[in-house]
């Protein structure tokens, strides 16, 4: 009585979820309705089941439920039913002592064996996989990984150039449409990957190879004369040297700066401010690795230039 989803009726019964027999009953306007019938541990993967049913189909209402199975939903099943196509997933073939409803409210059948008791037409795979299912071909464990779609490649065929009267010529003169291809490499999603992967808790990290700028030139107390003498200088030698730079000279606190700096990522930070000038030590920053180098003013160029060609090499090891 009132348990209708499959951890309430498992739980009552005290089976696991893996011996319900989940249904889904979907219908089309001017089509012949369908029950779909999944394992309870598993849920349909709906792209594919539309490559079977078509798109026309959508989960049916409770009103559509209650006119063709004379119950509630969450008390549907398939035993009995033989005025509505079936259609299931091959883990339910060949199952026994199953449970699923019994198209009558707060009732549920124990002990279904699918052969003998549902009129099933067809059997696919329709389920979303899970992590530790067989592979179907090597049988090993299947795992689960996020990722990042960096490429793609499209098989057009002849669909487009038939339509657009792209022929060539074959070895006996006759003309035949040209076979396309699509191939992508997305600048956005080479940004996102490059982010996804090397960044971290306090922004990005950009690889040198794709920074959109190669150093973070930041100024602290930009309004003292001292300082910003200094910088002038260092932006015109690193400018000498076919650097491209951001310059922070915002008339905020150290803080914020140095945040921002790590939340945009840029491989190398170069500061300047009071105390580096009055000891001529200035820090040079690499966002990847989290190191800090001290040098005077006269070597902030040849610094650079070293640490922009070891990242660059390292992005090749």
């Amino acid at each position: 009585p009132n348990k209708r989803t499959v951890e309430e009726v498992s739980q009552f019964l005290n089976v696991t979820p893996s011996n319900l027999i989940k249904n889904m009953f979907m219908t089309a306007q001017g089509k012949e309705p369908v029950l779909i019938l999944i394992r309870g541990d598993y849920e349909i993967n709906e792209e594919r089941l539309r490559k079977i049913i078509g798109n026309d189909y959508q989960p049916a209402s409770a009103e559509e439920i209650q006119k063709y199975f004379g119950a509630e939903p969450g008390f549907i099943g398939p035993v009995g039913i033989s005025n509505i196509k079936i259609i299931a997933d091959e883990l339910l073939k060949d199952t026994k002592g199953m449970v699923t409803g019994a198209n009558e409210n707060d009732y549920h059948i124990k002990g279904v064996d699918i052969n003998r008791d549902v009129n099933v037409k067809n059997y696919y795979n329709i389920r979303q996989i899970k992590k530790g299912d067989r592979c179907v071909k090597c049988g090993e464990e299947l795992q689960i990984k996020s990722t990042l779609e960096l490429g793609h490649i499209f098989k057009l065929g002849t669909k487009y150039s038939a339509s657009m009267g792209a022929y060539f010529l074959d070895p006996e003169g006759k003309e035949k449409p040209i076979v396309m291809g699509s191939y992508g490499i997305g600048l956005e999603r080479i940004m996102a990957c490059a982010v996804e992967q090397k960044g971290d808790e306090k922004g990005i990290i950009w690889p040198m190879s794709i920074t959109p700028f190669d150093i973070y030139l930041l100024i602290l107390n930009p309004q003292d004369e001292g300082v910003n003498k200094i910088s002038n200088e260092v932006i015109k030698n690193l400018n000498d040297a076919n650097f491209s730079m951001i310059v922070d000279d915002r008339d905020v606190s150290a803080g914020i700066k140095f945040n921002d700096a790590d939340l945009i990522g840029i491989p190398l930070r170069v500061t300047i401010g009071p105390k580096g000038l009055k000891n001529n030590k200035f820090d040079i920053y690499i966002r990847e690795s989290d190191q800090k180098i001290e040098c005077g003013k006269e070597q902030i160029k040849e610094v650079c230039l070293k640490l922009k060609e070891k990242l660059m090499a390292g992005l090749n090891v």
